[in-house]
């Protein structure tokens, strides 16, 4: 009963803060949780729905009585119940009005007050479809314990920062700053590493139709640092194919590059990485000198690296 006269609160505040283009369109109502879908073409501002919680914690607060009565659909409709879904209703139907701010036709169970609800708690939003939005929501004892839980959450990251509670943002800002800081010197620190070791890569290719074959797995790095190898070996090197791997974060991520000799004799890096990029599960693209790639199966790293000579071998 709380949650489903809580679902009539929450449709009178989104057409009050979103606009009267809101219409249900679903709804579950059941012991401890709520869940509302509605017309809405575009993503809700957080501070919207804030005022849409407040709304209807105000409706709560408020504890507006809530009255039945018996009426012809056309009585119902001509005082502005509303009534969605497009459902066939009886020639008499049931109309439930809270204060005056909801009518709805409805033949559910409800509370005699909108206070009776206790606390109304939004916990999710999103988009179920185009145009189609659905709001999740906790009522009495759950919205509570959803906020006791949501506290106590706060209070461990707090200990565990060693700041006030009211301080976290500006402490987490600080300590993501750091953060960012220290990957910055550790990505230069293993650039250094890369370009020491820039002349033995190369002398690791591959001669393939009178091309040089550079393939390689260089561990841990990100698509940044993959690039900037690829620049400084084609820097060092001409007549030059360049393919070089990472795994990061349970990705793959591939960089193709063609020395500008190669460009000349028809090698196109956005065409070729296609192929290439397929074995690891992704897509790709680019320049004709380079191009990128990314996938979800790091364990055919290697086949992606012969499929690429394979591709090199066939070449007219």
């Amino acid at each position: 009963a709380r949650n489903h006269t809580a679902t009539h609160l929450l449709q009178a505040a989104l057409r009050k803060v979103l606009g009267a283009h809101v219409q249900q369109q679903g709804s579950l109502v059941a012991e401890d949780r709520l869940r509302f879908d509605f017309t809405h073409f575009k993503d809700i501002a957080n501070v919207e729905l804030d005022r849409i919680e407040e709304e209807v914690n105000s409706y709560i607060l408020n504890n507006e009585g809530l009255k039945t009565k018996m009426l012809t659909f056309g009585e119902a409709k001509k005082q502005g119940a509303l009534a969605f879904f497009g459902e066939k209703y009886e020639q008499r139907v049931r109309m439930v009005v809270i204060g005056n701010f909801s009518k709805e036709l409805c033949g559910g169970t409800h509370l005699g007050s909108a206070g009776e609800i206790g606390l109304f708690k939004i916990i999710s939003e999103g988009s179920v479809s185009s145009g189609i939005r659905r709001i999740e929501a906790v009522t009495g004892e759950s919205a509570y314990r959803t906020i006791k839980e949501q506290e106590n959450i706060l209070a461990e990251v707090s200990s565990i920062l060693n700041v006030p509670t009211e301080n976290l943002t500006q402490e987490l800002q600080k300590k993501l700053a750091q953060i960012k800081e220290f990957e910055k010197k550790l990505n230069l620190q293993r650039l250094d590493i890369i370009t020491s070791s820039v002349d033995g890569i190369i002398q690791g290719s591959q001669n393939i139709k009178d091309i040089k074959i550079i393939t390689k797995v260089i561990e841990n790095i990100d698509m940044d640092l993959l690039r900037k190898t690829v620049d400084l070996i084609k820097q060092r090197t001409d007549n030059t194919a360049i393919v070089l791997g990472s795994v990061l974060d349970g990705r793959v991520l591939l960089v193709m590059g063609i020395t500008p000799d190669l460009l000349a004799r028809g090698l196109d890096a956005s065409i070729l990485i296609r192929d290439v990029a397929k074995v690891i599960g992704g897509s790709g693209g680019g320049r004709k000198d380079f191009a990128q790639a990314g996938g979800n199966k790091p364990e055919n790293l290697e086949k992606a690296f012969q499929e690429f000579k394979n591709i090199i071998g066939n070449l007219k």
